[in-house]
């Protein structure tokens, strides 16, 4: 459920915000979702790269590693050279992945900027963003956004087959934490209630520049302000 209602908190984001979209991919009726994405729509990295997993107790562990875009989940090859998902999640302090690192906060949020003790990321997902529903004749109509649970697990995304026509599309939403990694979604809001004391001079600027908080370049302009306070 709780992953239910974060895919339609993220569905109103993505309808204000689709400006960031470059390509998408369709999932043909009768297809399975996991099969018919190709691998670059739903891995971060074009292939599994050596990481570092380092848990709350200190221990750390070293694998083949990729972030799925499509299920918000880090990945890893076992011995067998099956693809698994981390289990422990909620014991992880920080994966590094290349030069990446995240964070697991309700999900996996990618470090995008450090001001001080505040931390800025950003969750690259592979999002739904069109359904066309198949009809009688085997014509294709245009249908709202109303993703239901099935597309909102692991195993709905692995094992449903399509009655429908799927769009997809890469979207990025940026989040701000604490120096605990407790993150949430970035916005005026979570932002102000951040920086509680430079409340006038954050609310001021944000007016003035006309920031929005989906667009990157808003977020870099937002980050340089910070950093100067």
């Amino acid at each position: 459920m709780k992953k239910l209602l974060f895919i339609l908190l993220l569905l109103a984001i993505v309808s204000t915000g689709f400006s960031q979209v470059r390509k998408t991919y369709t999932v043909k009726p009768g297809e399975k979702i996991i099969e018919a994405l190709p691998v670059e729509a739903q891995f971060q990295y074009p292939k599994f790269l050596q990481g570092i997993v380092n848990f709350k107790n200190n221990n750390v562990g070293t694998n083949l590693l990729n972030y799925n875009r499509l299920l918000d989940e880090i990945q890893f090859i076992d011995n067998k050279g099956d693809t698994l998902s981390l289990t422990e999640e909620p014991a992880v302090v920080s994966i590094y992945i290349a030069n990446d690192t995240f964070y697991f906060s309700k999900g996996y949020v990618k470090k995008f900027a450090d001001v001080k003790e505040v931390k800025f990321g950003e969750k690259p997902l592979m999002v739904l963003s069109n359904r066309q529903k198949l009809g009688a004749m085997g014509e294709l109509s245009s249908a709202s956004i109303d993703t239901h649970e099935s597309l909102s697990t692991s195993q709905g995304m692995r094992d449903l087959v399509q009655k429908e026509q799927l769009t997809f599309a890469p979207f990025t939403t940026f989040y701000i934490g604490d120096k605990f990694n407790h993150f949430k979604f970035l916005n005026k809001k979570n932002l102000l209630n951040m920086y509680e004391k430079q409340e006038l001079e954050v609310e001021a600027f944000l007016s003035k520049e006309s920031i929005n908080l989906l667009k990157v370049d808003d977020v870099k302009k937002l980050i340089g302000f910070l950093n100067t306070m």
